[in-house]
């Protein structure tokens, strides 16, 4: 590979990616192209362990930041005939069910069931279900 380097930039780039989670931004950060970081994350054992480390810790980042976000809100400016005359805290609940859907999957997954009329079975048809492969269908029926 003629693309080479060195080591203050795979700091840089794992620096960047720590923070985040980018492979392009931190390539540029580290005046690289993204497939020679990728070369050296495939040749290179122990870069790719830091570089795995690294989206692990931009990932965790995220994960706090989201935490924040849905606990203690962010403030946001509130203007009046142009004029900013405070602020008022707004909280996510859609984060906080990201949060409880990642913490707890099994008790807050999205859950979908299908029913027919009146709730009950969906009707098939015989035919229609051999058609659309249920069963077993043979050659020689």
């Amino acid at each position: 590979m003629s693309d080479a380097i060195t080591d203050s930039q795979k700091e840089l780039f794992l620096e960047h990616l720590r923070k985040s989670g980018n492979v392009s931004a931190s390539a540029k950060k580290a005046k690289i192209s993204r497939r020679t970081a990728y070369y050296y994350r495939e040749s290179n054992e122990e870069f790719r362990a830091s570089w795995d480390d690294a989206i692990e810790e931009a990932g965790d980042w995220l994960e706090s930041e989201a935490r924040r976000r849905a606990e203690k809100g962010v403030l946001k400016p509130v203007y009046q005939g142009g004029k900013l005359v405070g602020k008022i805290r707004v909280y996510s609940d859609s984060l906080l069910t990201l949060l409880l859907k990642g913490a707890k999957p099994d008790k807050y997954r999205d859950r979908h069931e299908f029913s027919g009329p009146g709730g009950g079975a969906i009707p098939v048809s015989i035919a229609d279900a051999l058609d659309r492969g249920y069963g077993d269908k043979r050659e020689d029926d």
